[in-house]
């Protein structure tokens, strides 16, 4: 991923449909409430490794634990308790994401072999058994 583009990943980290762990999401599938699908209570906004190093670099504050260092060139890693600068600097975030339901649909399908039924083929060569 380049470093000027924002990531595109998502923040919960189960699998399938947050609002219905473990069960598939049916038109009559009763959705428990938010608190428990498993998504975070804060604000989460993916951003770009080059904005997250302009805002970690301004960062006061101890060193982190050094399992806590992360990726980012020339970012140290602090616990951070404000900005370098002394004119008060703040960041406001907003998080515009809206929750749509959108149908999905699973298509499942399976290619039977001509010679022997369940073998691979991989760029026109037969794949290993």
């Amino acid at each position: 991923l380049h470093s000027s583009l924002p990531s595109n990943q998502q923040v919960h980290l189960g699998s399938g449909d947050p609002f219905t762990p473990g069960f598939p999401s049916f038109n009559h599938t009763q959705f428990p409430p938010t608190q428990s699908s498993g998504l975070p209570v804060i604000p989460a906004q993916p951003i770009s490794a080059n904005v997250a190093s302009k805002l970690l670099s301004q960062l006061t504050g101890p060193v982190c634990p050094r399992g806590w260092q992360g990726r980012l060139p020339y970012v140290r890693c602090v616990l951070g308790r404000g900005f370098t600068s002394a004119d008060g600097r703040r960041i406001r975030m907003g998080v515009y994401n809206t929750m749509t339901p959108v149908l999905l649909n699973n298509i499942f399908s399976s290619l039977e072999g001509r010679i022997e039924p369940g073998e691979r083929e991989e760029s026109g060569r037969k794949g290993r058994v």
